[in-house]
């Protein structure tokens, strides 16, 4: 009997002990899919926001580059109004400005609305060439470019041919130019391959693959142990995996939770959400994910502190430029005498309203549709001013009789002064214009 009992007491003791090691080995398998599963997710999910921020983030990058570059491309045309396209395409100063970098291989490049002509790109064969040839090459960057021909601004991905064959994938924005050149239209290109900025979440998402794949070894070695130790001590087994399972949560999922809280909150602009130092300082590949996150991070805030800035110094900048162009055209329009400023061989730049007034024209655009020996009662007495200029100086003070709109004469005191280049060569004459017509009655 003691033996039968024995043998029960045997039997009823292992059949839950070997169901209870059934259940375990089995809830422990279920466990590392559900684990390893949720690692997967949290960190997809992790990598997902911040590829797409960085990416959102590169394309206002590009974006702001090729507006702030067409500024920069207007302001130089203004101030240089003489130049063209042969010069502007010889000017080193404007080639920097026409040809800005973007990102680290990316760039700017200048062309004309309408026939798509490209004037200025760091591929001197394309220079002063049509790039409709590109539309069976390039399809969906010729869709882009072709939309932009009609002057409006535009962005969008294009499929980039390596010369590897392989296809990267690239964003641009056009945006035109606003100062006209010659009478035509130009457009300025700013482009590079977007995963430039979403370089720091492919690492991440390299160091995340190799970090789920030493859990899973890791939970595979601690079934095994488990295991052993199981059939050896049940009931110390039993409270080892609820340690281990609970030491795993907490030493695996709460520190990617916490980098996925996070980025969520990178996702709401909130760069002061520090990871913990703890998990920094860790010597795991969680410490190794943990310290690039905080070095992205870090990157994000520097170059959000960075745009910022700019963006700061750009509207200061753009302020003042309004400013002292409100100021300038103000006194310009309010002078009680006649301003003007011309070409060396007649033609009119412009002219400020009292010398329209003066003169009788109905409308400044009419007035500067003139050539200036057209205003001279006598054209021959430009033609004697120009050789005097020419020969005495920069400046010259003189009475001649102008033709008004209604054709009568009007006595003028022209004091004029020449603008020359580096080589002395004259660009422009401005002066002023003050009528003398009373004086010279009382004098005759």
């Amino acid at each position: 009997m003691v033996k039968e009992f024995t043998r029960q007491y045997l039997l009823i003791s292992l059949f839950p002990v070997v169901l209870l090691f059934v259940f375990t080995i089995a809830g422990g398998f279920f466990a590392q899919r559900h684990l390893s599963t949720l690692i997967a997710d949290s960190t997809h999910e992790l990598n997902s926001d911040a590829k797409k921020e960085l990416e959102t983030l590169g394309q206002r990058v590009i974006q702001d580059k090729a507006r702030d570059a067409a500024r920069q491309v207007a302001l130089f045309l203004s101030l240089k109004p003489e130049m063209d396209m042969d010069a502007l395409q010889r000017s080193a100063q404007f080639q920097a400005i026409a040809m800005q970098p973007v990102g680290k291989n990316g760039y700017v490049c200048l062309y004309e609305t309408g026939t798509g002509i490209m004037r200025i790109h760091p591929n001197p064969d394309l220079t002063n060439r049509r790039m409709d040839f590109l539309s069976t090459e390039i399809p969906s960057w010729w869709a882009i470019f072709k939309s932009s021909l009609s002057g409006n601004e535009i962005s969008g991905y294009y499929d980039w041919i390596e010369p590897d064959g392989s296809v990267r994938k690239k964003y641009m924005t056009i945006t035109p130019v606003d100062a006209p050149f010659r009478g035509k239209s130009l457009m300025l290109a700013a482009t590079t391959y977007i995963d430039e900025f979403s370089a720091p979440v492919a690492v991440m998402a390299q160091k995340e693959a190799a970090i789920r794949a030493n859990f899973h070894d890791f939970l595979v070695d601690q079934l095994l142990i488990a295991g052993t130790l199981m059939a050896l001590f049940i009931s110390v087994t039993f409270l080892s995996v609820y340690l281990i399972g609970r030491r795993s949560a907490l030493h695996y999922i709460r520190p990617i939770v916490t980098m996925a809280t996070v980025a969520e909150n990178f996702g709401d602009a909130h760069w002061e959400a520090d990871i913990e130092p703890s998990l920094i300082n860790r010597k795991d590949e969680i410490g190794v994910l943990a310290r690039s996150f905080e070095s992205m991070r870090r990157q994000l805030q520097k170059l959000f502190k960075d745009l910022e800035y700019r963006v700061s110094e750009l509207k200061l900048a753009q302020q003042s430029l309004k400013e002292s162009e409100s100021h300038f055209r103000g006194l310009f329009d309010g002078v009680p005498v006649g301003l003007y400023r011309t070409t060396f061989d007649g033609r009119i730049v412009d002219a400020n309203p009292m010398l329209v007034r003066m003169l009788g024209y109905p409308s400044k655009a009419q007035f500067l549709s003139k050539k200036a020996e057209e205003i001279y009662a006598r054209p021959v007495d430009r033609s004697k001013w120009k050789t005097i200029i020419e020969r005495s100086g920069d400046k010259n003070v003189h009475e001649v009789k102008m033709r008004r709109y209604d054709q009568s004469v009007l006595w003028v005191e022209n004091h004029s002064r020449t603008v020359r280049d580096k080589d002395q060569t004259i660009l422009y004459v401005e002066g002023s214009i003050i009528d003398i017509n009373e004086r010279k009655k009382m004098e005759n």
